[in-house]
């Protein structure tokens, strides 16, 4: 596996039970896409975004959102907060 950091996140609450969750993995460079559906069968969730490289502003994002060439494109339609 790719080394990066798998989160578990869960939105719209404050308790751990609540809400929706997903997981998120950020690294350097994306995982081969057998890797990327074991990643995201280990999480459990429905939803699994896989974000690469981990830090700058021109970043791929693939998951359920689809893809995105670069930050700035999937900001478009999604706002970071």
């Amino acid at each position: 596996m790719k080394a990066g950091s798998l989160h578990r996140l869960t939105a719209f609450t404050n308790h751990i039970d609540g809400g929706n969750t997903a997981g998120v993995w950020i690294g350097e460079n994306l995982p081969a896409p057998r890797e990327m559906q074991r990643i995201a069968a280990e999480v459990g969730f429905s939803e699994t975004a896989f974000i690469a490289p981990a830090t700058g502003l021109l970043r791929t994002v693939k998951g359920s959102v689809g893809w995105a060439e670069s930050l700035e494109e999937y900001n478009d339609g999604h706002r970071f907060a």
